[in-house]
């Protein structure tokens, strides 16, 4: 080999809407997410990487990319896919194995997290000193990265190429023409780019990764449809209006990445005709009115953000049936379009077990139709790995008995919102892994009780043992609040109660042994949070509109203000707290 490799191992050892007042470690959390999507690897017996070509190839890759040049996981991990690094085992992913190399070249240092993306929700990473430590001359293994005027010294057999432009000259684009081995092409391209000649692309026959995110590329050529090879496609962030229909053509096409490209508005009608295609990522919820038609032929698709129910054949929920391999988020859109029990059933939900969060999403302008709606509901039951469950506009009555703790025991957050007709909370005090609640516009619920903590009343355990956040808010008929018991909420630090304004008590708050940051907001009846002293684990107390509570704990002044009062009737209870703030006063 011509690059000279000093410090690679030859054997692998020991070899993954937040309150403002909450603090997160995202970065700590992203990279821990990250690691966990391929620790499951143990579960299914896919090994770490072991051998030093499979390390090699990867690393070369990522001297692909220029210092402080910063990238997702998954970005990298579907450029690895593209060029066929991997052979899995039958029945393993490709994505699995290539992410259990890519937290290998974090423990050793090649690649190391920079910072969270706050927008997109991932971690992004940049590579290390090690990498060019240990390769001294990755250029001799085909891997270039160059500014524009050094491209004439790029040898014609090149075969990884990252290109830097400010603003590039149509004469490069006739040198990149003669670049025939090429497999990957990545560019920095400045303002002027405009449009990529028509034949660079019948030049470049063997390409298998273009990569031209955030250049200023108005328009794809349509003899792209002649890149036979071609397996992964980026041109998000890019001004294009329309892809050419001979995309359609790409039939090794595994990714096609659009995110914000906002100026358009359609895929390409025959997109279901890229049988191989298996990350999409694209705003469907915010750029697309319907979907293509016959999605269902896409049956490897591991990344779809969204589906957008619709009513003409072709676009009904019926294409998501064998649709199993769908993979992390996934958001089932503009379900008032299904009309039946029997139509939601053909979606088959329970079959994709790789969905980890999951959103249901209705659009009403009216009351909906409840029962019809229940049963629909019913049948759109998730898998049980679900981590994440997000119900949206739903004008049931009653939620079905797939969401309690004998069922959802994987889950880890939940939001119940805009649920109007709703009249029952479901059982969810025995949720095991439950750590975040969001219960929001709720308003026909007039008593939480021991059915919302523990099903069944059984009352053997402590109800949401690791519930950590929990909001209420907008649940305007809510009168009563009992159930809880002495244990219940063992973790719970953050609770906000808002706009519940018929709501009187909250005797039950001494119980709550871990609270930290309590809020209670718009609910003027509440007069009392019981009759003991607020958990001295208490740090933080927010007060807004609630008059009965605040005379509890403030007298008035001569001038008219309130302050606290030592010889209030309810001073005891939070005498204690360091942070006070009532009606925007800052007290403490």
């Amino acid at each position: 080999m011509g690059a000279q490799i000093s410090q690679l191992p030859l054997t692998h050892s020991g070899c993954p809407s937040a309150l403002p007042i909450e603090r997160f470690d995202h970065n700590k959390i992203a990279v821990e997410q990250d690691k966990g999507e391929s620790s499951k690897m143990k579960d299914q017996n896919v090994e770490k990487p072991r051998k030093l070509k499979g390390i090699l190839k990867c690393i070369l890759y990522c001297c692909l990319f220029p210092d402080n040049y910063e990238f997702e996981k998954e970005t990298v991990v579907q450029l690895w896919v593209a060029e066929g690094f991997f052979e899995p085992e039958e029945g393993d992913r490709m994505e699995v194995l290539a992410n259990s190399y890519f937290d290998y070249l974090i423990e050793k240092k090649y690649v190391s997290p920079c910072k969270f993306d706050y927008v997109r929700r991932s971690m992004k990473y940049k590579i290390t000193d090690a990498i060019h430590h240990s390769l001294r001359d990755a250029s001799l293994l085909g891997y270039r990265k160059v500014e524009e005027a050094q491209l004439c010294s790029v040898s014609k057999h090149i075969q990884h190429l990252f290109l830097i432009s400010k603003n590039i000259n149509p004469s490069s684009f006739k040198i990149l023409s003669r670049f025939e081995d090429l497999h990957t092409l990545f560019c920095q391209l400045g303002s002027s780019t405009g449009r990529v000649p028509q034949d660079l692309f019948y030049s470049v026959k063997q390409l298998r990764s273009l990569g031209l995110r955030r250049s200023s590329i108005s328009e794809i050529p349509s003899c792209i449809g002649s890149l036979k090879y071609l397996r992964y496609l980026d041109v998000s962030e890019t001004p294009i209006k329309y892809l050419p229909e001979s995309i359609a053509l790409l039939d090794n096409l595994q990714t096609l990445k659009l995110d914000g490209c906002l100026n358009l508005v359609r895929l390409p009608f025959d997109v279901s005709k890229l049988a191989k295609l298996r990350h999409l990522e694209f705003d469907i919820l915010g750029r697309l009115s319907s979907m293509p038609v016959k999605m269902g032929n896409l049956t490897s698709l591991q990344t779809l953000r969204a589906f957008l129910v619709g009513r003409e054949d072709g676009c009904r929920i019926e294409e998501l049936k064998y649709l199993n391999n769908i993979s992390g988020s996934f958001c089932l859109s503009e379900l008032q379009n299904v009309l039946t029990s029997h139509e939601a059933k053909e979606a088959a939900m329970t079959n994709k077990k790789y969905i980890r969060k999951l959103e249901l999403r209705w659009r009403h302008r009216g009351i909906g139709r409840p029962k019809a709606e229940e049963e629909i509901l019913d049948c759109l039951q998730p898998d049980a790995c679900l981590q994440e469950l997000r119900i949206l506009r739903y004008s049931g009555s009653v939620f079905p008995d797939w969401i309690n703790s004998s069922y959802l025991c994987n889950i880890v957050n939940i939001t119940l919102y805009d649920c109007r007709n709703c009249l029952v909370l479901p059982s969810l005090g025995g949720l095991p892994l439950l750590k975040s609640l969001h219960i929001i516009e709720v308003p026909l619920v007039g008593v939480i009780d021991s059915h919302f903590h523990r099903s069944y009343g059984n009352e053997v355990y402590h109800a949401f043992p690791k519930l950590e956040e929990l909001i209420i808010d907008g649940l305007h008929g809510l009168k009563e609040w009992s159930g809880v018991v002495n244990g219940d909420f063992p973790c719970l630090s953050v609770l906000v109660i808002r706009r519940c304004p018929n709501l009187v008590s909250l005797r039950w708050l001494s119980y709550l042994c871990s609270l930290k940051n309590l809020e209670i907001t718009d609910s003027g009846e509440i007069s009392s949070l019981g009759n003991k002293e607020l958990s001295s684990s208490l740090e933080f107390l927010s007060i807004s509109n609630c008059p009965k509570l605040k005379e509890k704990y403030c007298k008035p002044k001569v001038s008219g203000w309130f302050s606290l009062s030592r010889t209030a009737s309810g001073w005891f209870q939070i005498a204690h707290v360091p942070s006070i703030i009532i009606d925007l006063m800052w007290y403490r």
